[in-house]
C-alpha cells in the first residue's frame, strides 16, 4: 500500500484524509505555512536537515541559549505538526499497523526529493549528505 502525497516547493500539499476532518488538515497546513520561512532559513544555513523518518532534525545547535531555544521551538512545532499529519494520512490509508511507518517513509522520500540543492538530507541508510542536483 503506497501513500500518495503531493508536492510543492513551499510546502508539500497535504491531501484530505478520510481519517481526519478537512479542518484538521487545514489547521496543520496553516501552522506549517507560518513556520516555513524559519524552516527554510535554518535549512539554508545548514542548521537543520530532513531526516529519514520524515522529521526535521537539528544538525548544528546554537551555542547561544536564546537562539537554541527558538530553534528547538520551531523544530518541535514542525515535527509535532508532521506527526499529526502522518497519523491523519495513516488513518485515511486504513490505519493498519504498518500504515504510519509507510506514511513516514513515503513522506521522508518526498522531502528528500524536494529538498533544495545543498540542503542536508538523511538517506534511508542513515547517512547524512547535502542534496545534489536542482
Amino acid at each position: 500500500m503506497g501513500v500518495a502525497v503531493g508536492t510543492s516547493r513551499a510546502s508539500p500539499q497535504e491531501p484530505d484524509s478520510p481519517g481526519a476532518p478537512h479542518g484538521v488538515i487545514l489547521d496543520i497546513v496553516d501552522s506549517r505555512a507560518r513556520r516555513l520561512p524559519a524552516i527554510e532559513r535554518y535549512k539554508a544555513a545548514g542548521i537543520i536537515g530532513e531526516n529519514n523518518r520524515g522529521d526535521v532534525e537539528i544538525l548544528k545547535p546554537y551555542k547561544d541559549p536564546t537562539k537554541l531555544e527558538q530553534l528547538k521551538l520551531v523544530v518541535e512545532g514542525e515535527n509535532a505538526d508532521r506527526e499529526r499529519l502522518y497519523v491523519a494520512l495513516a488513518a485515511g490509508a486504513g490505519g493498519g499497523p504498518d500504515a504510519l511507518a509507510e506514511v513516514r517513509e513515503s513522506y521522508a522520500e518526498l522531502l528528500r526529493n524536494s529538498a533544495r540543492r545543498k540542503e542536508w538530507i538523511q538517506l534511508p541508510d542513515g547517512k547524512w549528505q547535502k542534496r545534489n542536483g536542482n
